[in-house]
């Protein structure tokens, strides 16, 4: 009896562990998917709103990030589980060792891969970490220099300096009485017209945009990485399993 119940509390704790293991799996796979969904969303957001510089200066590489970096380690972590590691004397590859390998190691496999020869998983792992690596200046640079040049464009168009030249006409004839009621009216939408870009001119500061864009990336890329500490607890606690 005291045999039968040890075995039975071993049996009962090693599936209590298989359990949480698989909740931390799942949890790990729709975490990701809820961040790509909030990035399509956003995308989605610039699109309708007719802005694309955020659409291909933000949403474009923070997808390409999300995609390459944690669907690479999604990907890795289905590929543990569906493997057969009966073959190996020691437990499977750490997916966090593998992923801490990829920058510090040029992506190293390990003496034992987790698929395909080393050499395939070696180059894939330099393919996600040269286009993560990609994204983060492609974030950072290119979106304060274009709204810029977006802006002086928007002040110089020559739409904008012919309704300057009508409105100081029109302001010439008005001293003289020789307007009438319509081109009263015309003269104040040019001026409203006129007076809102001048105000977006003079309110655009090229060093704010550019903080804000450090900050924004920042932002995503730290805490992108701070999902990490998922597949941390995850795989201590499948390789007490295994």
């Amino acid at each position: 009896f005291f045999f039968s119940s040890r075995r039975r509390h071993t049996r009962c704790r090693e599936v209590s562990w298989a359990r949480r293991c698989v909740q931390e799996t799942v949890s790990v796979i729709v975490g990701v998917s809820h961040m790509l969904m909030g990035i399509v969303l956003k995308g989605l957001n610039a699109k309708s709103e007719k802005k694309p510089i955020d659409f291909w200066f933000e949403f474009v590489p923070q997808l390409i990030f999300m995609v390459a970096f944690f669907g690479y380690m999604n990907f890795m972590i289905i590929v543990k589980w569906v493997t057969d590691w009966s073959f190996v004397k020691q437990n499977g590859p750490s997916i966090i060792t593998l992923l801490i390998g990829i920058p510090l190691k040029g992506s190293d496999p390990g003496p034992v891969p987790l698929y395909g020869d080393g050499s395939i998983q070696q180059t894939v792992g330099q393919i996600v970490l040269y286009t993560s690596l990609i994204c983060v200046p492609w974030m950072l640079f290119f979106k304060p220099v274009l709204l810029q040049r977006s802006f002086k464009k928007k002040i110089d168009q020559p739409e904008l300096m012919q309704n300057e030249g009508l409105r100081q006409n029109l302001l010439q004839k008005s001293e003289s009485g020789e307007y009438d009621d319509i081109n009263e009216q015309q003269a104040e939408a040019n001026e409203k017209e006129f007076e809102v870009l001048r105000k977006k001119q003079d309110t655009f500061e090229f060093s704010e945009a550019v903080i804000h864009q450090i900050i924004e990336t920042i932002e995503y890329v730290p805490v992108s990485y701070t999902h990490l500490t998922l597949p941390t607890i995850l795989l201590v606690q499948i390789s007490v399993v295994a």
